[in-house]
């Protein structure tokens, strides 16, 4: 029996008995936990099937053909998947510049950072400066039995209390790129704050990066910061529940792809062989028959 390979692969995450299932188009709605032999659903996914987007998001779907809302929600994913790409560099002590070259998945090729990625970018170095933020863990997979998902950002922040003046605080943050802050973003860090199960954490919270507020560096690079305290994460996990429950009214019980592919090919293409015309007899005949005439007509000329 010839080799075959499967069509997904497990990829490494932080945790060493969490793993991601890519599938062959390298997309991934599940976790698989080495330890339990078990698959669990990615939040973003059981947030996707569970929970409602809203009256305008619908709006926009019917106000742009199937193809064209595809093709931005493509962009706007593959945007802020670059822009985690540099977060994750500047936060291990990297230098970026404008020019630098990040993998672009829908091409498939390395290429520059974008304007508007860069834009995100020095609003991401704004915060940092006013926030001073210190890393505890970054990129860092959580997983329960029932739902799995990567945290962004685990650290200390500085905030002003309004009592208290300035205090450092432990946050649990996601980093994003989107028009605005949506409700389910509120239920993805409740969701990663339940898995992580981490009782010094004071704040779960979203930073939008390239906003047009006036904290930034340049135009259009200003960024919005939204914090939930833990009584109002603990009402966002509840309705993450909701959505959980949801989903699996929904959805069986994950299913293993076991479908393979062999990895050799071969095919058998024969030479092409030409083959030689061969003058029909009848043609010769006539030939015969026309020289035999000119002959006879040369003897009466004698």
């Amino acid at each position: 029996m010839s080799e075959t390979i499967k069509l997904f692969s497990l990829k490494e995450t932080s945790d060493p008995d969490i793993f991601r299932y890519i599938d062959l188009n390298g997309d991934w709605t599940h976790y698989h936990i080495k330890s339990k032999n078990q698959y669990v659903p990615a939040v973003n996914h059981i947030l996707k099937i569970g929970f409602p987007k809203g009256i305008a998001f619908y709006n926009y779907l019917l106000s742009v053909s199937k193809e064209e809302s595809q093709k931005i929600l493509e962009s706007a994913g593959e945007k802020g998947s670059r822009v985690h790409d540099v977060i994750k560099n500047l936060i291990e002590g990297h230098k970026v510049t404008y020019g630098s070259l990040y993998p672009n998945s829908l091409t498939g090729r390395p290429e520059v950072l974008t304007l508007e990625e860069w834009q995100a970018l020095l609003s991401y170095q704004s915060f940092c400066e006013a926030y001073k933020p210190e890393v505890i863990m970054f990129e860092n997979s959580v997983a329960t039995d029932q739902f799995a998902g990567t945290i962004d950002f685990v650290g200390m922040v500085t905030i002003n209390d309004k009592k208290a003046g300035p205090k450092k605080v432990k946050v649990l943050l996601d980093w994003k790129t989107s028009g605005a802050v949506y409700d389910d973003y509120k239920l993805q860090t409740a969701a990663y704050w339940r898995a992580l199960a981490d009782k010094e954490i004071k704040y779960t919270g979203v930073i939008r990066l390239g906003t047009k507020h006036k904290n930034g560096q340049v135009d259009n690079a200003g960024y919005e910061v939204k914090l939930w305290d833990i009584a109002e994460t603990l009402k966002h996990y509840k309705a993450f529940e909701s959505a959980l429950n949801i989903y699996n009214l929904n959805n069986s019980e994950f299913e293993l792809d076991e479908t393979t592919m062999p990895v050799e090919i071969q095919v058998n293409i024969p030479k092409y062989q030409s083959v030689k015309t061969v003058k029909p007899k009848k043609a010769k005949v006539k030939k015969t028959m026309a020289k035999k005439v000119e002959t006879e007509k040369t003897d009466v000329t004698k």
